[in-house]
């Protein structure tokens, strides 16, 4: 709690509902009013330090602030009743650097199993470990925790370009992130770090909307491409390829196809909830394709398709095509909305991207024109 004036700075500018803060450094010899803080409940967990060489061992230390206009309690439930928020606030001791440093790896102390999660879940803290889903660097604890957040729908809010922590490396310095925020997928958020000129971690900010919050997405999985056995996965469509697939009706044989892709898929390919769900998945968009796929079934069984039907798949087909339309430009419309950011101009790019489920940034090469393609096209005739 060193830098507690600064830390008051940034609690009156930013005026957050819930703090979390980690290594707090405070123990049992520390003045209970040293972790209050005005217009904020309190509630403090200090690391038991034992002693080494004669003096306590120093760092560790949890302190969680929340607003006086909520109501909180600590619990020890691991899923919240709706419609309660569950805030869990972790630190993560870093593993041991070397001979001589006896501290467990984060492997040997720490399950993902061990956290909460599912709807109103909020985890926040410093992980001290890595993944690229948050961060430029991965390790083995980073790893095993991006899978489970995938599997549990769990969504990491930070992104890699905005460290969180910078260390002295020669004349210069490394940023990384070892800090991380994530919560139940049902939530979007903004997320942005905060410069802390006192500290070598910049806090992160995540504001979203509680109140109107529920437009309830869908869970939709996707293919987790990087652990699936391709090979196993080649040997089992080369096996059935054999399988006769024509029958005179071109929708019976696709469907054939389709399924023996899909089993498969479904036997070497595992699925994930995916980090970046598509926003504009709701029950509205699942119903419309639904009916859509349901008459395309009617339509693969049937020896000869008659006029009805296939007028009816078409019809489907377009209401399915505009109610995704539909669902996509609100979403993005109550985006814009709330957009009150000026100078991030590449945020609704960033989010224009994440209706269609995408997240790194595809480079396209510049079109050119000219006799010899000489000239890079920058007009629209000339493009």
């Amino acid at each position: 709690m060193a830098r507690r004036p600064e830390m008051e700075m940034i609690l009156a500018d930013l005026q957050p509902d819930v703090v979390l803060l980690q290594e707090t450094w405070l123990g049992a010899h520390h003045d209970a009013e040293i972790a209050n803080f005005e217009g904020y409940q309190s509630y403090r967990r200090d690391r038991t330090r034992p002693v080494k060489d004669g003096g306590e061992v120093r760092g560790g230390g949890l302190l969680t602030l929340v607003t006086t206009g909520l109501a909180a309690q600590v619990t020890a439930e691991s899923v919240p009743k709706a419609p309660t928020l569950h805030v869990t606030n972790v630190y993560l001791p870093p593993s041991g650097t070397g001979p001589g440093d006896d501290r467990p790896t984060i492997s040997e102390y720490f399950d993902p199993n061990d956290l909460p999660c599912g709807p109103g879940v909020f985890i926040g803290g410093d992980f001290n470990m890595h993944h690229r889903t948050w961060s430029t660097k991965v390790d083995v604890p980073g790893t095993r925790l991006a899978e489970w957040a995938d599997e549990h729908g769990m969504l990491v809010w930070n992104e890699p370009e905005h460290h969180t922590h910078r260390q002295a490396h020669g004349d210069g310095y490394t940023y990384t992130s070892p800090d991380i925020v994530m919560a139940h997928d049902d939530y979007e958020p903004v997320c942005r770090t905060v410069t802390c000129a006192a500290s070598d971690h910049n806090p992160i900010l995540a504001e979203v909307e509680l109140g109107i919050l529920v437009r309830r997405h869908v869970h939709k999985q996707t293919f987790a491409w990087g652990r699936a056995d391709w090979k196993a996965y080649r040997e089992e469509l080369e096996r059935r390829s054999t399988e006769v697939l024509g029958n005179g009706n071109v929708y019976r044989a696709s469907k054939q196809l389709t399924e023996m892709i899909l089993d498969a898929a479904a036997k070497y390919i595992p699925k994930t909830w995916g980090r970046k769900r598509k926003t504009w998945w709701t029950s509205e968009v699942q119903e419309a394709l639904k009916k859509r796929d349901e008459q395309l079934a009617l339509v693969e069984a049937a020896e000869e398709p008659t006029g009805e039907q296939l007028e009816e798949l078409g019809r489907l087909k377009e209401e399915a095509k505009t109610t995704v339309h539909a669902a996509k430009k609100e979403v993005l419309h109550e985006y814009l909305a709330q957009l009150h950011d000026p100078r991030d101009a590449g945020a609704p790019y960033r989010y224009i991207r994440r209706l269609e489920g995408k997240h790194e940034r595809c480079e396209m090469m510049p079109l050119r024109h000219g006799e010899h393609e000489e000239r890079v096209a920058s007009t629209d005739r000339q493009k």
